[in-house]
């Protein structure tokens, strides 16, 4: 968790590119990039986010980083 807040303080968000996006019931996925500078430096990180629509709310159930 230390090391975890130590990133979020040194990460500033930005950019967000969402590539696409399906819904299929209540299951639902979006591919995006996403554009942070970490301690001066730019980076990008690639997901594909899975939700579920629970109750009427899509919740994130998990994501693969590429």
């Amino acid at each position: 968790p230390k090391r975890a807040q130590t990133m979020a303080k040194d990460t500033q968000w930005t950019k967000l590119e969402v590539l696409s996006s399906s819904e299929n019931g209540n299951r639902g996925t979006v591919q995006f990039i996403a554009f942070y500078t970490f301690r001066g430096e730019e980076q990008m990180m690639h997901e594909i986010s899975t939700f579920e629509k629970i109750k009427g709310k899509w919740l994130y159930v998990g994501g693969e980083v590429s």
